[in-house]
């Protein structure tokens, strides 16, 4: 588990570490995905849903 006590400025790299990427395909699949699979999600729900979304699976894939 992931302990943020010793450094309160830790919390930012939850959400930062999103956004990198081991190589160009890596960040293409991903974006390729986000674009087709964001498009359906932001439509059905609206982009705040999107958006609060893609935040809570960035923070839940650094944590675990």
């Amino acid at each position: 588990m992931l302990d943020l006590t010793e450094n309160p400025k830790l919390v930012s790299t939850l959400i930062t570490s999103a956004f990198s990427h081991i190589d160009i395909e890596h960040i293409v699949s991903n974006m390729i995905g986000l674009y087709f699979f964001g498009y359906n999600i932001g439509r059905i729900f609206g982009p705040e849903y999107l958006l609060r979304l893609f935040l809570a699976g960035a923070m839940g894939g650094s944590v675990f």
